[in-house]
């Protein structure tokens, strides 16, 4: 970790050497903060994001869009703030148009339900989670795919229905087969939707 700060503090150093120029290192910067965004570093992946200052500048149009996908899905996982982080409707928007990246198009999609989650907006928040799903799956990433069930499911939960949320954790738990600790989240997902519905039986069973 502390080798990791230092290649950042670095990193910073060139950035405001060059001033307003474009930053040469700043896909290097983009692909780490992707890395570790598919991990558990979300900390490390925003303060990877944080040091792209001129990103307009320093990224041609696709990996700009990349960019914004990233900034909004790496504050989310580290619990920022990001009712504000408006930008990602227009990556969003551009894969919507493109029409050749579905996986980019369903973390847009995903990532900008997530925003309007944040902001209370519950009704844009599930249209924006349906396409993302309708884009995870046309790829062979069932991580995406089982996230995405998840959060259907819990936005579902939340507003009381509990029949609907049963059958996205359920999916969800099926997608989530190879990987064991987000398969636990769904699981305990599946049995407090049971206990909702006043099916004791049935989430005990779950839970052991």
């Amino acid at each position: 970790m502390r080798y990791f700060k230092y290649i950042v503090f670095v990193l910073l150093f060139v950035a405001i050497f060059v001033g307003c120029n474009p930053q040469p290192e700043a896909y290097y910067l983009l692909s780490q903060a992707e890395k570790f965004a598919d991990g558990e570093h979300a900390d490390s992946a925003v303060m990877l994001i944080d040091s792209i200052f001129y990103p307009e500048k320093s990224f041609n149009d696709e990996e700009y869009m990349q960019y914004l996908v990233t900034r909004t899905r790496v504050r989310y996982k580290a619990y920022r703030n990001i009712t504000g982080d408006t930008a990602i409707f227009k990556a969003w928007a551009y894969y919507k148009d493109k029409k050749t990246e579905p996986r980019w198009t369903a973390l847009a999609a995903f990532y900008s339900g997530c925003v309007y989650r944040e902001q209370d907006d519950k009704n844009k928040a599930m249209r924006a989670y349906m396409e993302a799903l309708s884009e995870a799956k046309k790829t062979s990433d069932n991580s995406l795919k089982g996230l995405v069930q998840n959060n259907i499911g819990d936005l579902f939960w939340q507003q009381g229905l509990n029949r609907q949320a049963l059958e996205h954790f359920r999916k969800a738990e099926n997608y989530y087969q190879n990987y064991p600790e987000q398969r636990i989240i769904s699981i305990c997902n599946i049995g407090r939707s049971y206990l909702m519905m006043e099916k004791t039986d049935s989430a005990i069973t779950t839970f052991k």
